[in-house]
């Protein structure tokens, strides 16, 4: 579904100091890849690509096929910092974004699809909260919803559980794996970029590690979905994949353990 060919990008005139460099990358549709690698590596960068928000400036990026040329008709993309609109309730951000993403939809259409979707991430009695009435992991769920009302094919979330504690990013692991497998119709492509190695393990079919604006190196994860409850042997090949991930990007990174210098953000 999604083909990158030998792509290179620079945040400058410069193409000596690349963001990325020579990055091939399939990513077959219903796929749930996870993008791993210290800060400044690309990760970004690259889902920025993706979602057609920046060019390649070298290379070619396929979507179906079709060069990228600009934000998808269908990518929905979730961000760490929630990006909803502060003076509209939960409710009026999924509807506003009903309104402007898919067209036909009558006003009772959009009101039943809004509430669906709040009940979906549990978030149907916070349903007239603004933003600032909610906390990080509240605003989170809105942001998921307000990108599965979209219905797109491909699923761009770029750290989205980044600021949130430990208990609450589990919950909302959980959360998106469940609303992934959910629709039995259609296979939804997810890709997420993440620091968290665990997170990777935990969300991943295949992980592809980055640094220096490269991909490094790629993993297979091989565990049964869904993952909240998983056998002893599971388990242990968890441990195995999360040790083997640590040590690749360790001995890429070297001993200094420095950020990623590839000449743009992460």
């Amino acid at each position: 579904m999604i083909k990158l060919e030998n792509i290179g990008f620079s945040y400058s005139d410069d193409l000596n100091t690349k963001a990325l460099d020579s990055i091939s990358l399939e990513i077959k549709r219903g796929e749930f890849v996870c993008i791993v690698g210290p800060s400044g590596c690309g990760k970004t960068t690259l889902l920025r690509l993706l979602a057609g928000l920046s060019f390649p400036t070298e290379g070619n990026l396929l979507i179906d096929g079709k060069p990228m040329d600009g934000p998808g008709d269908d990518i929905a993309i979730v961000f760490q910092d929630y990006a909803l609109f502060p003076w509209m309730t939960a409710y009026k951000n999924i509807r506003f974004t009903l309104k402007h993403t898919r067209k036909g939809l009558d006003k009772e259409d959009e009101d039943r699809i809004a509430r669906e979707l709040l009940e979906k991430v549990g978030m149907e009695d916070a349903a007239n909260k603004h933003p600032y009435q909610m906390s990080g992991g509240m605003r989170q769920r809105v942001a998921i919803a307000r990108a599965l009302a979209m219905d797109r094919d491909i699923l761009l979330l770029d750290e989205p559980f980044g600021a949130l504690d430990s208990k609450i990013r589990g919950e909302l692991q959980n959360l998106l794996e469940d609303l992934w497998r959910s629709d039995k119709d259609r296979a939804r492509t997810a890709v997420f970029v993440t620091h968290d190695i665990g997170e990777a393990v935990r969300m991943a079919d295949r992980i592809i590690v980055m640094d220096h604006g490269r991909i490094i190196n790629e993993i297979s994860v091989p565990l049964r979905r869904p993952r909240v409850i998983m056998s002893l042997e599971e388990e242990k090949t968890m441990k195995e994949l999360r040790l083997k991930l640590s040590e690749i990007m360790l001995n890429d990174t070297g001993d200094s353990g420095k950020a990623c210098r590839c000449g743009g953000p992460a």
